[in-house]
């Protein structure tokens, strides 16, 4: 057998071994934590690199991140996070002395367009000759770079910007293609169950959501779901301001006519921001009961004269308290090194590239404790897939098609006099574990991933 075959069975068969690899004393805490071994996970291969030496075959060059998202207009605070968990990441890992040696550089491209978005991966891989990609760069966008990413053999790790078009048609078998946000399948199940839960009596739902594929996946979703676990709830209104929109007047009092008893919105970055402004001036906050599914990624800019006390909020796969740092040190000291670093609080997209870069460090290190040689991108990629993180959101399972999986935290917004923003109620502070999420109505719960077996989502949301 050639060593090339060999090692391309190993990627092939490995499943959920982790490596673990020594690190150095100017690590902190939480990166020596996320280069440890997962308690209670057996490693298949054992290897410890010492720092200082540089591993046989190991490229001199420096490995490159590209992150891909928006470094201008409103969405900015977007692109930030996710630029920001990259060179937190690699500042991390560059301490402890890189990967097998080799330092990381973080560059970055803005996104726009579909056809700009296409033309910054395409740049970084071509020109840049970057190792990775990453970037929270929304549905249509990720969906238009999918062919080019696969074409181009260089990971990529989505955050967020997850369609269930991507997964049912356009890449349903990826290699170099990972979702390490949660993807739009998950979001439209737990609002059901949120809204069936909290408002078991509502009957009246209304939706306010961003024109394009994720804002329409994610109401026409959230009803199909509804419409299974509370079959009496109806939608009576649904308006579709277009994504970076400015005034959201004529939506907020066509929805405020119509007397819903629950408003479902989608709007994310900027776009929530003006939305809730609005929103608080017409008093919607306080007249009808509002769920936001994506609201939570402008973390940062939900001041409290904008969102009141008494809103649901999913929190995506993260939430800066949770899980509770007295209780999961990682996450503490995660917060409070990004807080030192940004001024700010870590939203999910910068937990998502965080644990993202950490995942491909660990296969990397794997493959070539294993092999003797460094990996190629597909090989890096095999090993990805079916393995494991650790994160300060907690372990994240890694699938076969690409899904970072991990519980999913949500609750109702107050005002805590220990923050200038708002955040979620300690007291409301739940998760949905991802078995309630890809099965809700399993009795036992049994995990039921559809996506990449031939389902659509529609017919397996249909069959509950």
């Amino acid at each position: 057998m050639s060593e090339k075959t060999s090692r391309r069975d190993f990627v092939k068969t490995a499943a959920a071994g982790i490596v673990g690899f020594g690190v150095g004393a100017g690590v902190g805490y939480g990166a020596s934590q996320m280069m440890a071994p997962p308690t209670g996970v057996a490693p298949t291969v054992t290897k410890t690199v010492e720092l200082g030496k540089t591993p046989k075959g190991v490229p001199k060059e420096p490995i490159k991140i590209g992150i891909v998202s928006w470094f201008t207009g409103a969405s900015t605070m977007v692109g930030e996070a996710c630029y920001g968990g990259a060179r937190f990441a690699a500042d991390e890992i560059n301490k402890a002395g890189g990967i097998l040696g080799r330092k990381i550089e973080v560059l970055k491209r803005d996104a726009g367009t579909p056809e700009v978005t296409v033309d910054a991966v395409r740049r970084f891989v071509l020109e840049d000759k970057v190792d990775l990609m990453g970037g929270d760069i929304g549905g249509s966008n990720a969906n238009a770079i999918t062919t080019h990413v696969e074409q181009l053999k260089t990971p990529f790790f989505l955050q967020c910007s997850t369609t269930v078009k991507m997964v049912e048609e356009l890449d349903p078998n990826p290699v170099y293609l990972f979702r390490s946000g949660e993807q739009n399948l998950a979001e439209p199940n737990v609002a059901a169950q949120i809204i069936a839960r909290e408002f078991p009596n509502a009957k009246r739902i209304a939706g306010i959501n961003p024109d394009y594929v994720y804002g329409r996946e994610a109401m026409m979703y959230t009803m199909k779901a509804l419409n299974k676990l509370a079959p009496h709830m109806e939608s009576v209104l649904e308006t579709w301001p277009p994504l970076g929109a400015t005034d959201f007047s004529s939506h907020i009092t066509a929805v405020l006519d119509a007397k819903p008893d629950v408003v479902i919105t989608a709007c994310w970055g900027g776009d929530f921001v003006t939305f809730a402004k609005q929103a608080t001036a017409y008093g919607l906050f306080q007249k009808t009961n509002v769920v936001s599914i994506l609201g939570s990624m402008a973390l940062n800019s939900l001041t409290k004269d904008i969102v009141p006390p008494g809103v649901w909020m999913l929190q995506r796969d993260y939430y800066f308290e949770a899980p509770p740092h007295n209780l999961y040190p990682l996450n503490k000291w995660f917060v409070e090194e990004y807080r030192k670093r940004e001024k700010k609080f870590p939203e999910f997209d910068v937990m998502q590239i965080f644990s993202a870069i950490f995942a491909y460090k660990q296969a990397v290190e794997r493959v070539y404790a294993a092999t003797g040689s460094y990996p190629e991108n597909e090989e890096i990629c095999r090993a990805i897939q079916n393995s494991q993180v650790v994160s300060p959101a907690g372990h994240r399972a890694i699938t076969s098609d690409g899904q970072f999986i991990n519980p999913l935290p949500y609750g109702k917004t107050w005002h805590d006099p220990k923050y200038p923003i708002t955040t979620i109620d300690p007291k409301t502070l739940g998760f949905i574990m991802p078995e309630y999420v890809y099965n809700p109505k399993s009795l036992p719960p049994v995990l039921k991933y559809p996506l990449g077996t031939g389902m659509k989502y529609s017919d397996w949301i249909a069959s509950w």
